[in-house]
């Protein structure tokens, strides 16, 4: 089984839009690749990567909308959470960061 090697923090939304820390621990870490686009003529890129983690009760039962991960720096805003076959063994994160110029 391959492990779970690269340090993540996961962070929730507070009502006044602060971020508040939610969980550090260590991740499955995957691209699923980017895009680039021009609009209201600015150049705007996005790259999409896959955190798969153990599943734990802190963060089973957070909203997409609301966490974000942070990775090598990097700010994702988590678009999609999934509970890997509803077997609370692995919950996997997908996350997009956004560069524009």
């Amino acid at each position: 089984m391959r492990a779970y090697k690269f340090p993540i923090t996961i962070e929730r939304m507070k009502d006044d839009e602060s971020w508040e820390y939610v969980l550090s621990c260590r991740a499955r870490v995957n691209s699923f690749g980017g895009k680039e686009f021009a609009a209201a003529g600015t150049y705007h890129a996005d790259e999409t990567k896959s955190f798969e983690v153990r599943y734990c009760r802190e963060i089973a039962n957070l909203i997409p909308q609301e966490t974000r991960i942070i990775y090598n720096g990097q700010e994702y805003d988590v678009v999609f959470i999934d509970n890997f076959m509803q077997e609370n063994k692995v919950l996997k994160f997908r996350g997009v960061v956004n560069f524009g110029r």
